[in-house]
C-alpha cells in the first residue's frame, strides 16, 4: 500500500501479519522465548531475592515507598507522614509527598488494604513479576518484527535459537539486569515503567501495521501506567501517539504537504492516516492528562517538581547550586554532553584483578563548567550491552532504508524516534546512573530485533555463516559476563546502605579467589588516622572507586564508592591485615 508520500511504506501482506491471528509458527516461537527467559529470570531472581528463598525479605531502607503510598491513597490522600519517604520526601504545607508514580503502590493496596506485615517487604516480589512482563513484551515484539520480515515463514533452528539468546541478552546482558541489584524504590520504578513501555510499544507497533481500536486503547493504557511509574522512559508511547495524532489531524485538515512529510519520516502509512483523528487524540490525552492530575494533585503544579521542597537533600552541597543553575528544575540541556558521554563512551568499563574482574570505570569528564549531582557508578551501554548495541546499528540501517526499499521496517522509525527523545531526556538530568540507561532499553529492542530478523545473513553453513555466528556468541558472552559483574559488584561493595556485613564478606571472597589463582590483587589501600572530610570542588575523587582506607590501628575499614568513604560493617582485624598486606601501594599516615 502507498504511504501518505506516494512510496511503498511496506508489503502489502504486512497489514495481515500483526492485525489477524498469529500463525501456528508462533508455537516454536513462543518455546524459544521461554527458554531464553527461564534463564534470565532465574538469574535475575537470584539477584534480586539475594541468594535466598525468602521472597519477602525488606531491603531497607528504600524499599518501602509504595505500601506508605497505597496506604495514604486508600485513605483519599497523597502525603504520608514525615518518616516515610526518608530523604525523597516534598515538605509542602507542613505536609510530605513523593514524586514516585503511583502505579507500583496501586498493586499493593490488595495487601495494605488488610495487613501491615508486608510492609516494605513486597519490593522484590514486585521488581521480578515486572521484569517477567517485560521479558514477555520483549518476546512479544521481537515476533512481531520477525512476521513484519519474514511473514508467516515458519522459524528455523537456527532462528529459534536466536531467539532464545536475544531474550536472555536483553535481560541479562543489559542494564535491565542491574535493576536487581537492590530491591529499592528507584529501581522498581525503572523496572514497572520498563516493561511497561515495551506492551506500549508492541500495541503501537500492531496499531501502525494493521490499525485496530484494540491496539490503540492498549497502547494509551500502557502508556499511561508507564507514565505513572517513571515519565521519562513513558515517552515512547507519548512520542508515538502524539506524531499519529498530528499526522491524522494534520490529513483530516488536508495539510497534504505537512501530512506527506511527517508520515514518511515517521513511517505511519495511509491507513493508519486515513483513521479518524479523535480516537487517537484521546488516546494520546488520556495518559498526558492523568499524570499532568497526579503531579498537580501532589505538588499544586501541572508542570515541574518544586524540587527545593525537598528539604533533607537540600543538605547536599550539590544541590542547591544545581537547582539554582537549572531554575529549580535539576535538569538542562548543558548536562546532555557529559552524560551522553558517560552512557556510551567505548571505554565505559575496566578490567580488575579481583573478582569478578570487570569493574565500572571512573567518571567521564564534565563538559562545560556546570554543577552536577553526585555521580553513582555508572559503566557505559556501549562498552557492556556490545551485542545488542551492534544489532541495533544493523537495524537502524535497515529501518532508515525501508521507505526506499519497500520494507515493511518502515513502521519501527517512529518508535525509534519515540526511543531517543526517552534517552535524550534522561540524558538531561544533573547526574549520571546505571539504572537510567535502561531508558534506551525500548530502542534497542526494536532496532536489534530489526537487525537480527531483517539483516540478511550468508547461507547456512557457509563461513561467513560461522564466523558471524560466533562473534555474535562472543559479543553475547561478553554483554552477559560485563553487566553480571557490574551488578554484582554494585550490590556487594559500592551500593549505599550495604550492611549485615555485605562489603566484607565479599572483599574476603576477592582476596580468596585471587589467592587461589595465583594473582596479585593490585589493591589500593590507604592507611589514615581519621577518615578525610571531603574536599575540593571534583565529589567524585573525594573517594576515589574500588579504593580501601583503613582507620588508626585497624580500627575501621572502608571502601570509596566515587564520593564516600563506605564502612566495610563486620571487617575484623585479620580482614584488616590481609588488606594492608595485599596493598599495591605503600601505606601512608593520613
Amino acid at each position: 500500500m502507498p504511504a501518505a508520500g506516494g512510496a511503498q511504506t511496506r508489503a502489502p501482506e504486512a497489514v495481515t501479519h500483526l492485525g489477524a491471528r498469529s500463525p501456528s509458527s508462533v508455537r516454536p516461537f513462543v518455546w524459544a522465548s521461554v527458554g531464553g527467559g527461564a534463564v534470565a529470570s532465574a538469574v535475575f531472581a537470584w539477584f534480586v531475592f539475594g541468594g535466598r528463598f525468602d521472597l519477602l525479605a525488606p531491603d531497607i531502607p528504600l524499599s518501602g515507598f509504595y505500601e506508605a503510598q497505597a496506604r495514604s491513597l486508600l485513605h483519599g490522600h497523597w502525603d504520608a507522614s514525615a518518616g516515610a519517604f526518608l530523604f525523597e520526601r516534598f515538605k509542602i504545607g507542613g505536609r510530605y509527598y513523593t514524586y514516585f508514580g503511583p502505579w507500583p503502590a496501586i498493586l499493593r493496596m490488595p495487601f495494605v488494604l488488610f495487613t501491615h506485615s508486608l510492609d516494605g517487604r513486597l519490593a522484590r516480589l514486585s521488581l521480578f513479576v515486572a521484569f517477567v512482563a517485560f521479558l514477555v513484551a520483549v518476546s512479544a515484539v521481537s515476533w512481531s518484527v520477525w512476521r513484519l520480515v519474514r511473514g508467516d515463514a515458519r522459524p528455523g533452528r537456527t532462528a529459534l535459537v536466536a531467539q532464545a539468546g536475544f531474550v536472555l541478552v536483553v535481560g541479562c546482558g543489559s542494564p535491565v539486569l542491574f535493576l536487581g541489584a537492590r530491591a529499592w524504590v528507584y529501581y522498581e520504578a525503572c523496572m514497572w515503567a520498563a516493561a511497561l513501555t515495551m506492551w506500549s510499544v508492541w500495541f503501537l507497533l500492531r496499531y501502525l501495521s494493521a490499525p485496530t481500536g484494540r491496539d490503540l486503547v492498549g497502547a494509551s493504557v500502557t502508556t499511561a501506567l508507564a507514565l505513572q511509574s517513571r515519565p521519562s522512559i513513558a515517552l515512547v508511547g507519548v512520542v508515538g501517539l502524539a506524531v499519529v495524532t498530528g499526522v491524522q489531524l494534520a490529513h483530516r485538515v488536508r495539510a497534504r504537504r505537512f501530512t506527506r512529510v511527517i508520515a514518511g519520516f515517521a513511517g505511519v502509512g495511509d491507513d493508519v492516516v486515513a483513521r479518524r483523528w479523535w480516537p487517537t487524540a484521546i488516546a494520546t490525552a488520556t495518559p498526558v492528562v492523568l499524570y499532568l492530575a497526579v503531579g498537580y494533585a501532589k505538588f499544586g503544579s501541572l508542570l515541574g517538581v518544586p524540587f527545593d521542597t525537598q528539604d533533607k537533600l537540600l543538605r547536599i552541597p550539590e544541590r542547591p547550586l544545581v537547582l539554582a543553575h537549572t531554575g529549580n528544575s535539576n535538569m538542562g540541556l548543558d548536562y546532555v554532553p557529559t552524560n551522553l558521554l558517560q552512557y556510551l563512551r567505548p571505554d565505559g568499563v575496566r578490567f580488575s584483578a579481583l573478582f569478578p574482574w570487570i569493574t565500572f570505570a571512573g567518571p567521564a569528564r564534565v563538559i562545560g563548567d556546570v554543577p552536577r549531582e553526585p555521580t553513582s557508578p555508572t559503566a557505559s551501554l556501549v562498552a557492556t550491552t556490545v551485542l545488542l548495541v551492534v544489532l541495533a546499528v544493523l537495524g537502524v540501517v535497515l529501518v532508515v532504508r525501508a521507505r526506499h526499499a519497500g520494507s515493511p521496517l518502515v513502521v519501527t522509525r517512529l518508535l525509534l524516534l519515540g526511543g531517543v527523545v526517552a534517552f535524550l531526556a534522561t540524558a538531561t538530568l544533573a547526574n549520571a546512573a546505571q539504572r537510567y540507561e535502561v531508558d534506551l532499553m525500548p530502542f534497542l529492542v526494536v532496532a536489534a530485533g530489526a537487525g537480527l530478523w531483517g539483516t540478511r545473513w550468508p547461507p547456512a553453513r557457509s563461513t561467513g555463516r560461522r564466523v558471524i555466528v560466533a562473534g555474535l556468541v562472543v559479543l553475547g558472552a561478553w554483554s552477559l559476563a560485563a553487566n553480571g559483574a557490574l551488578t554484582l559488584t554494585y550490590q556487594r561493595l559500592y551500593s549505599p546502605f550495604t550492611g549485615s556485613g555485605a562489603r566484607a564478606d565479599f572483599t574476603e571472597l576477592q582476596l580468596d579467589v585471587a589467592d587461589r589463582l595465583g594473582i596479585d590483587p593490585g589493591l589500593h589501600v590507604r592507611q589514615v588516622d581519621k577518615v578525610p572530610k571531603p574536599s575540593g570542588d571534583e565529589q567524585d575523587v573525594r573517594a576515589p572507586l574500588g579504593h580501601y582506607l583503613v582507620v588508626g590501628d585497624c580500627d575501621s575499614v572502608r571502601i570509596g564508592d566515587g564520593r564516600d568513604w563506605n564502612p566495610l560493617d563486620g571487617a575484623d582485624r585479620a580482614l584488616c591485615e590481609r588488606l594492608l598486606g595485599a596493598a599495591s601501594t605503600s601505606s601512608s599516615a593520613g
